[in-house]
């Protein structure tokens, strides 16, 4: 960040308007699954917070352009 100006390196980006809310909801539903079975994995368990976190950021974004 330099003094007014913010650089955001992004390999997508969806618009508040374009996120589709319901289906948003389901991949935080899946990722919380995905969580409860990784069981001892690691891997496994760093793969569900990716996509919850992905999930809650939509959820999040969509509910702003309202």
């Amino acid at each position: 960040m330099l003094g007014d100006r913010v650089t955001i390196l992004a390999s997508d980006a969806l618009k508040p308007e374009e996120i589709d809310v319901p289906r948003a909801q389901e991949q935080l539903a899946r990722g919380y699954k995905e969580w409860n079975e990784a069981g001892d994995s690691e891997d496994a368990y760093t793969e569900a917070l990716r996509v919850i976190a992905e999930a809650e950021a939509k959820i999040a974004s969509a509910a702003e352009k309202g």
